[in-house]
C-alpha cells in the first residue's frame, strides 16, 4: 500500500478550494506606533526691547550651543522670527545673538523651562564706538573750540554724561529721548602737543573714543591769515578781530592768539587783514600737514 507524503501546500490549496481565509504562518498583527521624536524645536522672536515686540529685528544671527559639543546658527527672517532644532536628550543650551545696531546677547536656557515661544529682546547699541562720539575739528592748537555730538542709549531721556579730554572733564551733556546729544568744548590750555583721547563717560564707563591732535600755531606755507581757530575757514567774527588787530597795532590781546604767526613771514597788520578778507571770500589755501 502506497503512503502519500504530507505536503504543506495542501492546507493552503484546500483553503483556497473551500473559500476559507488563509493566514500567514509565524506572523501576528500589531497596532502602528508613532515614532518617538528625536529633537526639540526652539523658536521665537527677536525684537527691540526699548520699543517692544512690535519692533522685530530682522537678519539677526542666532547661534546656539549645547553639550557635549553641538552647535548651529540661523538668522531671523523679515518678521524677526527664528527656528532651530535640538536633540531631545539635551537638558539646556546657550543662545548668542549678534546684529548690527544692537547689544550682543548671551543667555542660558533650560529645556524644561521653555514655553511655546522663546522671545528675546535686545537693547539698541547706541553706545557703539562709531556712534557714541564724533568731533570737529580733530586737530588744532590749544584753545581750539571743538564741536561734539553723538548718540548713546544709556543717556536717553535726560540722563547726564560727560565729555573727557584724556582724564579731564571738558563738557557735560544730557541725552534726548533717544540718547542723542551735542555740545562744544575748548581744548585745555595745558594740553601738550600730540594725540589725546576724547571720550563720552557715563558713570565709571567710557564709550567711544576719538583722537584730537594738539598742534602748535603754524608758520609758513600752512598758514591761513584770519583763521584764528584753525578750522580751515575764515569767519566774519575772525575778520572783525583782524580789523581790530590792524587798528590797534600789535595789540594781540584783542585778536587771535599768536595772531602774527597766522601771517606769512613778517608782514604787517594791514597785509594780514587784506589776507584775512581774501581768505574769507575765496577760502583758505590747500592745507599742509600741520607741524607736530
Amino acid at each position: 500500500m502506497a503512503i502519500a507524503r504530507w505536503s504543506p501546500i495542501l492546507p493552503f490549496a484546500l483553503c483556497a478550494t473551500l473559500g476559507l481565509p488563509r493566514a500567514t504562518l509565524g506572523t501576528s498583527a500589531a497596532p502602528a506606533q508613532t515614532p518617538t521624536p528625536t529633537f526639540v524645536v526652539v523658536s521665537g522672536l527677536v525684537y527691540d526691547k526699548s520699543i517692544g515686540v512690535d519692533a522685530p529685528v530682522a537678519d539677526a544671527e542666532v547661534r546656539y550651543e549645547y553639550e557635549p559639543s553641538g552647535s548651529g546658527s540661523v538668522r531671523t527672517d523679515a518678521a524677526g522670527r527664528y527656528r532651530f532644532e535640538l536633540p531631545s536628550d539635551v537638558g539646556g543650551f546657550e543662545v548668542f545673538i549678534d546684529t548690527d545696531g544692537f547689544f550682543f546677547s548671551h543667555t542660558n536656557y533650560a529645556i524644561a523651562d521653555l514655553g511655546p515661544s522663546l522671545d528675546i529682546g535686545l537693547y539698541p547699541d547706541g553706545c557703539a564706538s562709531a556712534s557714541a562720539i564724533t568731533i570737529t575739528p580733530d586737530h588744532g592748537p590749544t584753545g581750539t573750540t571743538v564741536d561734539v555730538s553723538g548718540e548713546c542709549y544709556f543717556i536717553h531721556s535726560g540722563t547726564q554724561a560727560t565729555i573727557d579730554f584724556d582724564q579731564q572733564l571738558v563738557a557735560t551733556v544730557r541725552g534726548d529721548t533717544f540718547g542723542r546729544y551735542q555740545t562744544t568744548f575748548t581744548v585745555p590750555a595745558t594740553a601738550s602737543e600730540g594725540t589725546h583721547l576724547v571720550t563720552l563717560r557715563v558713570g565709571d564707563s567710557h564709550y567711544g573714543a576719538v583722537t584730537f591732535d594738539v598742534v602748535p600755531f603754524c608758520t609758513g606755507a600752512c598758514v591761513c591769515s584770519g583763521d584764528c581757530d584753525n578750522d580751515g575757514v575764515v569767519h566774519v567774527d575772525e575778520v572783525i578781530r583782524m580789523v581790530t588787530y590792524a587798528l590797534n597795532g600789535d595789540s594781540a590781546a584783542v585778536a587771535c592768539p599768536d595772531v602774527v604767526q597766522w601771517c606769512t613771514g613778517t608782514a604787517g597788520p594791514i597785509t594780514c587783514l587784506v589776507g584775512a578778507v581774501d581768505h574769507a571770500l575765496q577760502g583758505c589755501p590747500a592745507r599742509q600737514p600741520l607741524a607736530k
